[in-house]
Formats: C-alpha cells, structure tokens, sequence
C-alpha cells in the first residue's frame, strides 16, 4: 500500500488535498486511511482492498450536490419514445422504503458479513428478506440471529430467479435491492444510489460499478486462474443497482427459465421496453471470487444463457420496431 497525496472519491473531487489516502496496489482505488465498514473488515489483508466509495463520508455536502449534478446527463433512454416525458412518479426520497432482497442457498460461510454490510449503510433499510432456497447447511438460521429488520423465508430449492421473485413478492418496499449472499455492499452505497432518484427526468433503475476480490483462504493457483477484472465494470441487477418496486409491475418478473442470468434477462427485457436507467461510476458492490461462484463453475451454461438473452432481445426490438412502423409482427 503506498500513500496519496490526493485522490478523487467515488462521489467527486471533494476529499481535502490534504487528507491522507492508501492505494491499492491491485486495484489502483483510493481510500481515506482510517476507513472502517463492513467491507474493509471483510476483505482486510497484507493487501487490503479498498475504494472510493468508502471516502463517500468524509464529502462534503456541496461536493456531492456537485458530483450528482455532473453526473446527471448519464441517464440512459431506452428507445421507446412513448416514455421519454415521464415525469408523473413521486420524486421525494427522503421517506424512500428500501427492501434488500438477498436469495441463498448454503451460504452460511458468507452471508453475515453481506447483511452486516447492509445495516452498516448510512440509509436505512425497511427490511432485509433472506429467501432460503433450500439450504442444507446453516444460512436460515444465521440470518435469522440477526433479528430485525432481517426477515427470513424459507422455501423449497428453485434456482436464483425463483428465489428473487419470491422475495420480491414478500418485499414491502418502494425500491428493491437484490444482492447475492456471498457479495458485500460497499459503505455508502445505498445513500449513493438513492441520491439519483431525486428531480427529473426519473430513472427506474440506478446502476453503478462493482469491484471483485478474491477470498484471503483461496490459494495462489487459485487466484492466478479466477484472475479479477482490472477495472471497475458496470452491474445490471443483483448488487450494484436499485430499481422501483413499480418497474416490476411495468416489466414483469424475473424468467425463472433462466436457472442463472435472470436478472440480466429481466434487465435486457427493462431496457427494451423503455425503462430509464442511470449509470453512476461510484463503486458500490465488492464481489466475492471464492471458486463456488455460478459464473465460474457453470461457465457453459452460463454462456448458452447469454447468447439466449441476446437473441431474445433482438427479436424483441424487432417487433417493436415493426409494432411502431404498423408492420405486423
């Protein structure tokens, strides 16, 4: 770790010159030396992994008015004109009702350090829903040790798009918040992403960028081969972004066809008909690599789900299109 004279946070240049900030070598991001939180207790190590996004507090107020302004031109149309001039939802937020959706199945090794990192969040949450997807193992009765505002749902094994709908269903919330069992939410993340809801014109989705991080225990053949990306990249559903609880009724559910990539199926689905989503680049999920990822230990179907989505989302812009031309379909 090598110390910076400055630094840019991940909500804008608002840190003082003077403030005192450790790189990481492997990531290259800043964070104000003295940064605790859930996620730098859960990745701490001789080369502790940090971000920005923990700097977020010690901004000021008018450099984070500033940074959101900056960053507002970033809203994403999707092509459907019909709803370019919405403006009609509520956009006070200040009362904003948000429901962390957590899906796990055996995740008793990781998942207190993920709802840990949710109530360490400077925006309080109405409730945590940990939906149980059959788990052999202790996650139900780990999650539930924490009390409220967790609230566990227990349910025969269905896959992951299952267990986001039903949590989604029993979620009481305006906003929803899908985050996997074994990822952590940076500190300052939903405060974060909330702050893109208020004013106009009014996103249905807010996404911003994810880090991933090997676990401490994993060995070095381990790591050289789930090599981590070396940027930032930028989420679609489960972690990094929050969507209305409304965008559900306008979009539909997650295809639990999809036994992994739903949410990215639900997301291709969202953007072609017309949801608005904004892109921020503040990091606010860290992504746990540990080997027993789906993604790496699924890797053909996980493709054959991709290339599924993609074809999907073509024949669905082409019928709009043919739809809005008076073509029929």
């Amino acid at each position: 770790m090598r110390a910076c004279a400055t630094a840019t946070t991940g909500t804008g240049s608002c840190a003082p010159a003077s403030a005192r900030f450790q790189c990481c070598s492997m990531t290259g991001f800043c964070c104000a030396s003295g940064c605790t939180g859930a996620t730098s207790r859960a990745i701490r190590r001789p080369t502790a992994r940090t971000s920005r996004s923990c700097c977020a507090s010690r901004c000021s107020a008018a450099g984070r008015a500033r940074a959101r302004q900056s960053r507002w031109p970033r809203l994403q149309h999707s092509a459907n004109p019909g709803r370019r001039g919405r403006t009609d939802m509520v956009n006070d937020i200040s009362s904003g009702r948000i429901s962390v959706i957590i899906p796990a199945f055996n995740a008793e090794r990781y998942i207190a350090e993920t709802i840990s990192s949710v109530l360490a969040q400077d925006w309080p949450v109405l409730e945590i829903v940990v939906v149980d997807d059959g788990s052999t193992d202790r996650s139900a009765a780990v999650a539930e040790g924490f009390g409220q505002p967790v609230r566990v749902i227990g349910r025969p094994h269905g896959g992951l798009a299952v267990a986001r709908n039903v949590g989604m269903d029993e979620a009481q919330g305006d906003f929803f918040l899908h985050l996997d069992a074994d990822d952590l939410l940076a500190p300052g993340a939903i405060g974060c992403l909330m702050a893109q809801f208020a004013g106009t014109p009014v996103p249905d989705i807010v996404t911003g960028r994810f880090t991933c991080f090997h676990t401490p225990e994993m060995s070095e053949a381990d790591r050289a081969r789930l090599a981590l990306p070396q940027r930032p990249q930028h989420g679609h559903l489960a972690g990094s972004s929050i969507l209305r609880a409304s965008a559900v009724t306008t979009f539909g559910r997650i295809d639990e066809g999809y036994p992994a990539h739903g949410d990215l199926a639900w997301w291709a689905r969202a953007q072609d008909l017309g949801a608005r989503i904004r892109f921020i680049d503040d990091i606010v999920m860290h992504r746990r690599i540990h080997g027993a990822n789906m993604t790496l230990t699924r890797k053909a179907e996980i493709e054959a789900s991709r290339l599924r989505i993609v074809r999907e989302s073509m024949l669905r812009r082409r019928k709009l299109a043919q739809a809005a031309d008076g073509q029929p379909a």
